[in-house]
């Protein structure tokens, strides 16, 4: 292929190839690693540096830490430090870039990997450059400010970003502390780039039709704000005859066009797609003033070239392959597009009719769209076990309505509300209420069968036949073998969804207990291939460990569709997540008990009714077996003021070997269990998170554990789990695991009760 003969090209080949190997090879470690696991509280002396990010509960800035109360670091690392909005006036930042600050706060590292074959999020924000995250315990004391040129740009740029979020906010109704208001929401994240107060029922549908790039700044928003200010520019450079007679028009409104667009990509915190857009722009522009041939591979393999030159771990980063995977699939079909969509090159021909000319159009639509979709293939299997199927059609109907309507006049709107605000806003307001709008359509859509298609975790030989389909697929000029050939390597890729059971084939027990931080997630594989899943965590405040954990490592595992869910009690921190679990995974039975008369209970059971699964509404017990493994769900019958007490109990049993599930049972739970129900089992799902109110001395004796596993956060604002639990349980020899320092806990039951206990972390 004549591409691979082209230098820039293959430099920047062997530049991400280097860049991935060093990435594996030579990760970046925290400069705060002597943190371990630990938080610590105290003085944080430093200086902000970057521009911070608002929130609906505060705000998010970059530290270079100076000190720790006496602990003075000769190279500073940086800390993300995050101010409750209960700290300050939630609409001004505590400070800004170049400020020296102190401020009480709880230091500690991002959490280490919790799941096998993905990077932790302490690698990631590692990779980032950012070495710990803090909170503010008192209010922000600004003492100093360190103003240089450039740091005097990023504190004037994150000033009018502040300024240009308020008005925003304000005018379209505000944002209450959980980010209500969708279209203020949608306003501030398309122009600039804050997607904190997106709720993520707002992205979902948008993400699961393969339109999620729709709401990220990338080069289809970059494409249209340089439209319209190489056009204010040509309105303006001619009232000046002289810039007209010393510049000329294009160098005029190219510069400006180039200038204007690199501060706004600044101000928005330069993330990866806008920069790789800025670039190709700046290059395309800068070709177009000098009257010189541009090759747009060329400018992509420059973009890239230098976001690895300044950070070789962004080759690993999802934005960059996708932002480049999507601009590559669609530079290469058009550069090996089929002769049918030339246009007619003699002048002196009969002009094209208007017919064939549509035609040609829509085919360069549908080439083009089709290739961007299927080039991100490769990257969205690896990292999420699924692909939306359904953006190959949703594309040609979504982007040419948000790229040719909706953008332009959100970013109309968004640039004349800073001059005539009542006006801009009522532009804004209307097409932000056209893009939910079209959520619910893509909500429908993303609910039809084939919508999503779920691959699993892909191997290597999986992702290098999309790869190549891709490839072959977006250069095959439209010949039929070529096509054929992309179609079967694709769908070879695919495939392995089917082919590829994670469940049930080795005739296996298998029981993984979920990291979800402050709650319980149970999900278990049955040897007949039958799947269940008990509780999946939640949280009032942060991201819904459901549709953001639970969910995604379901799909990974190649779950397509859960048999079974059990909801033990109606408690957030065991319930929340099943709103997604319901909605995505589609349950075909859900268990509860009959007896809570919790809303959030009921609001869940009505939306898995209507999603077509089968309730159980367990008042004692109820009894299956799948495989030739037994499970008993009891409910146990206390009368008494704990809540807790009336969690569903699971006890899984297969041969000598089980494992129990109890849920928050508390201690007058566990004395009727005792009782009246068989409880001995091999692995124990410590009660209620390893509270002083579970796991009494009768209990453990009767249940006999060798394994107990504690599902909580890590430092626990509850305590979980308690010093003297713990040691009740080492003192009977019990091996005790924490999800909190273990990560994913996996127990896996042969057909001879032999056990074996896998975690992630030793």
């Amino acid at each position: 292929m004549d591409l691979l003969k082209q230098p820039l090209l293959a430099v920047c080949l062997v530049a991400l190839a280097f860049a991935a190997i060093g990435v594996q090879l030579f990760a970046p470690t925290p400069q705060l690693s002597a943190l371990a696991e630990e938080r610590v509280r105290g003085v944080m002396h430093g200086t902000v540096a970057g521009i911070g990010r608002r929130s609906p509960r505060g705000w998010s800035l970059e530290v270079s830490l100076d000190a720790l109360d006496d602990r003075r670091y000769a190279e500073p690392p940086h800390v993300r430090l995050f101010v409750p909005a209960d700290h300050l006036d939630a609409h001004e930042a505590p400070a800004w870039p170049g400020d020296r600050i102190e401020v009480f706060a709880r230091v500690e590292n991002y959490p280490g990997r919790a799941f096998p074959g993905q990077r932790s999020l302490r690698e990631a924000m590692a990779s980032r450059g950012v070495d710990a995250r803090a909170t503010a315990v008192e209010p922000v004391a600004i003492v100093g400010s360190r103003i240089g040129p450039i740091v005097w740009v990023e504190r004037t740029l994150a000033k009018g970003r502040a300024r240009f979020e308020r008005r925003l906010l304000e005018g379209l109704g505000g944002i209450e502390e959980q980010g209500e208001d969708q279209q203020a929401a949608l306003a501030v994240a398309l122009t600039t780039g804050n997607r904190a107060f997106l709720q993520p029922a707002t992205v979902a549908p948008f993400r699961y039709t393969g339109t999620a790039h729709l709401l990220a700044i990338s080069g289809l928003h970059l494409g249209v704000l340089a439209a319209l200010l190489w056009w204010t520019c040509s309105v303006v450079v001619n009232r000046f005859e002289w810039v007209l007679l010393r510049f000329g028009r294009r160098r005029a409104c190219g510069g400006a066009v180039v200038l204007l667009l690199g501060v706004y990509v600044l101000a928005i915190g330069a993330p990866v797609s806008a920069v790789r857009a800025w670039v190709m722009v700046a290059v395309g522009v800068t070709a177009l003033v000098l009257m010189r041939p541009l090759c747009p591979l060329h400018a992509l393999a420059a973009a890239a070239l230098g976001l690895i030159a300044h950070n070789p771990a962004v080759v690993i980063d999802l934005g960059f392959q996708l932002s480049f995977s999507a601009t590559l699939g669609i530079l290469l079909f058009l550069r090996f597009r089929p002769p049918i969509l030339d246009a007619p090159e003699d002048p002196f021909a009969e002009p094209e009719p208007w017919a064939r000319r549509q035609l040609r159009r829509v085919g360069l639509f549908v080439g083009v769209s089709t290739s961007a979709t299927v080039a991100t293939w490769p990257s969205v299997a690896a990292h999420f076990g699924e692909v939306a199927t359904s953006g190959l059609v949703v594309n040609l109907i979504v982007t040419p309505l948000v790229s040719a309507i909706v953008f332009p006049l959100l970013a109309v709107g968004a640039l004349s509300s800073i001059v005539v605000e009542p006006v801009g806003l009522m532009i804004v307001e209307l097409t932000t209420g056209v893009l939910l709008a079209l959520g619910g359509v893509l909500t429908w859509v993303a609910a039809l069968p084939g919508a999503q298609w779920v691959t699993g975790a892909t191997p290597l030989w999986a992702t290098v036949c999309l790869a190549m389909g891709a490839l072959v697929a977006v250069t095959s000029r439209w010949t039929p073998r070529r096509l054929a050939c992309a179609a079967a390597m694709i769908a070879l890729g695919l495939a392995v969804g089917l082919f590829r059971p994670a469940i049930g084939q080795d005739d296996s027990l298998d029981v993984h207990f979920i990291p979800v931080g402050q709650g319980d997630a149970t999900f278990v594989g049955f040897p007949d291939g039958t799947t269940m899943l008990v509780d999946a965590g939640g949280s009032r405040l942060g991201r819904d460990p459901g549709r953001f954990v639970v969910v995604p490592y379901l799909r990974r595992l190649g779950v397509r569709q859960l048999d079974w869910v059990i909801v033990t009690h109606a408690d957030t921190d065991h319930l929340g997540g099943l709103f997604a679990v319901v909605e995505q995974m589609r349950p075909r039975h859900l268990v509860f008990d009959a007896r809570e008369r919790q809303d959030s209970l009921r609001e869940l059971v009505g939306r898995a009714g209507r999603t077509g699964a089968k309730l159980h509404a367990l008042d004692s017990e109820l009894r299956r077996t799948f495989g030739g493994v037994t499970i008993d769900i009891v409910r146990p019958q206390v009368t008494g003021r704990s809540q807790n007490d009336a969690s569903l109990v699971t006890r899984i049993a297969r041969g000598p070997a089980g494992v129990l599930l109890p849920g928050d049972v508390e201690r007058g739970a566990e004395r009727w269990l005792v009782d009246h129900r068989p409880v001995e089992a091999t692995v124990l799902k410590v009660p209620h998170h390893g509270s002083r109110t579970s796991s009494s001395a009768p209990f453990l004796d009767a249940v006999r554990p060798a394994v107990a596993v504690v599902s909580a956060g890590r430092f626990s604002r509850f305590g979980h789990p308690h010093a003297q639990v713990l040691a009740r349980y080492r003192r009977r020899g019990i091996d005790v695991l924490e999800t909190a320092h273990r990560g994913l806990v996996r127990v896996v039951i042969g057909a001879g009760g032999r056990l074996e206990v896998r975690t992630v972390r030793p």
